[in-house]
């Protein structure tokens, strides 16, 4: 089904508040800083990445209605998706909002099957044709079972991101049971990673525990990334007023800059309304540098398994091929 896509990653976990938005938008702005053009969805009906985490303005913010379509009827007919686009250089965002809360609803009043993964890879190649995207990374939310599958089946990659707590770790184990779900309907997706959110980095010891815990639930034998995201209050507080990654907090383009001049100067001013709160966000920005890092690796790593696999089925075929024209030739026999 995603033959002809970019590399399609979803960010998926059935527990709000494990740092999908913010790690899809760490990796989409880190990426399109490599002019690499890149895709972000945002299928959360909070809409959380499109207006907090990325700041599309609110009179542009369309609430998700067209990948609400998109996910319902598909291309054609004069529809087509239209993201919003420069929200950074080289990153476009099809905006998520309540509109996507109403696909589900409406496809099972329907009077016909509707399959939303079909729907959701035909408007994206047609999109991709146009656009020429390099990746697309997906924001999952996390209380639309209906909507999760349809994601599962129409991406390619599966990044998992949790808190070492008992809630968020029961939201990996919904998640385990979709993604299963999503392969028997024969979905291709792959699972390439489980980050922690939310760390504290002094706890070395009992992160193995939690990884293998994680490793459990998922069925899977697949190494959790070794970046890790550390917990920091002040920093989630400037991303999220701000509407900045960590990394462009630590180091803001001349644009941004110019608009945090102020905040800047009022770093660690107790009384100043307009500052920012966070004294150094250089570490957490490494944190989610280094995950983007691993999770390129990874589809790297993929590609070439996947290379690999064709080039030996190829072999196999000749190989075949070669034993079946010397079955068929005639024998000769000395003498004759």
């Amino acid at each position: 089904m995603t033959e002809g896509l970019p590399e399609t990653v979803l960010v998926a976990q059935q527990k709000g508040g494990n740092g999908k938005s913010s790690v899809v938008a760490a990796m989409a702005v880190a990426i399109a800083r490599k002019n690499r053009k890149v895709l972000a969805i945002d299928a959360d009906q909070q809409g959380n990445l499109t207006i907090d985490d990325l700041g599309v303005p609110a009179d542009k913010w369309d609430k998700g209605k067209n990948l609400a379509v998109a996910l319902q009827y598909g291309p054609g007919d004069g529809f087509a998706l239209e993201p919003y686009r420069g929200i950074r250089p080289n990153l476009d965002i099809l905006m998520g909002g309540p509109a996507l809360g109403m696909v589900s609803t409406a496809i099972a009043s329907a009077n016909e099957p509707v399959d939303m993964a079909a729907n959701l890879v035909s408007a994206l190649k047609e999109l991709c044709a146009r656009e020429q995207y390099d990746i697309i990374l997906v924001d999952s939310g996390h209380g639309d079972k209906v909507l999760l599958i349809a994601l599962l089946e129409a991406c390619r990659y599966l990044v998992v991101p949790t808190k070492e707590d008992g809630a968020s770790l029961n939201g990996v184990h919904q998640l385990a049971a979709s993604y299963v779900r999503a392969k028997r309907y024969g979905s291709l997706i792959s699972l390439i990673g489980v980050v922690l959110f939310d760390v504290n980095p002094q706890a070395s010891v009992r992160l193995p525990h939690v990884f293998n815990k994680v490793k459990e639930l998922l069925g899977s034998e697949v190494e959790p990334f070794q970046a890790t995201i550390r917990s920091s209050q002040a920093v989630a507080v400037d991303m999220r007023e701000r509407h900045l990654t960590a990394q462009e907090l630590a180091k803001p383009t001349e644009e941004q800059r110019a608009g945090l001049l102020t905040a800047i100067r009022n770093r660690g001013k107790k009384n100043a309304t307009d500052r920012l709160w966070a004294k150094d966000p250089g570490s957490v920005a490494k944190d989610y540098l280094d995950l983007t890092r691993e999770v390129l690796a990874r589809l790297a790593a993929e590609r070439g398994a996947a290379a690999a696999a064709v080039e030996a089925d190829a072999t196999e075929v000749q190989v075949q091929g070669l034993n079946s024209a010397v079955s068929a030739a005639p024998v000769s026999v000395a003498g004759e």
